[in-house]
């Protein structure tokens, strides 16, 4: 099954990529650097939000208890969206 994976990210990626480079038809980036960006958002800023999110979770786990569904409600619904897409922003900003 995992060797399917690759296969079904890279078609909604390539029909992504076509409708970015519509949009951006007039002053295009080069290619290298949205490929870049892709790499970073794939790669790099989800292996650095997975520590940010260990980390932050700490507090949240000792305030409500371990395995709580309070604790998993808190680091799912802010901290996974807040250190992902802010380390996604990093590599482009």
């Amino acid at each position: 099954m995992w060797a399917i994976t690759p296969l079904l990210v890279a078609v909604p990626t390539y029909f992504y990529l076509r409708a970015l480079r519509g949009v951006d038809r007039f002053e295009r980036e080069p290619a290298r650097y949205v490929l870049a960006a892709f790499g970073w958002g794939a790669v790099p800023a989800v292996l650095l939000a997975i520590v940010a999110q260990l980390i932050l979770g700490l507090p949240i786990e000792a305030a409500f208890g371990g395995e709580s569904l309070g604790a998993r409600l808190v680091e799912s619904s802010v901290f996974a969206p807040l250190t992902e897409e802010t380390l996604k922003a990093a590599a482009v900003g």
